[in-house]
């Protein structure tokens, strides 16, 4: 499950979704992040849409990543 963060920038806002990663063998965590930046022109409602289906997309990524990274 990813953690997201609402930071306040300059220019607006941005989110900062984090995972913990444990490595398999070391046995170690370290943490995969991603800032997203939404489309100001969106209703907040739509933005907690779209921030939904980044956070999926991330954790996917993150977990076929981890896969391929397994075998190697």
């Amino acid at each position: 499950m990813a953690t997201v963060r609402k930071q306040y920038r300059k220019k607006g806002y941005v989110y900062v979704l984090q995972i913990k990663v444990k490595e398999k063998w070391t046995g170690k965590i370290k943490y995969a992040t991603k800032t997203w930046v939404p489309d100001y022109s969106l209703s907040k409602r739509k933005i907690e849409k779209q921030l939904k289906i980044e956070v999926l997309k991330f954790e996917n990524d993150v977990r076929r990543i981890k896969k391929e990274s397994a075998y190697m």
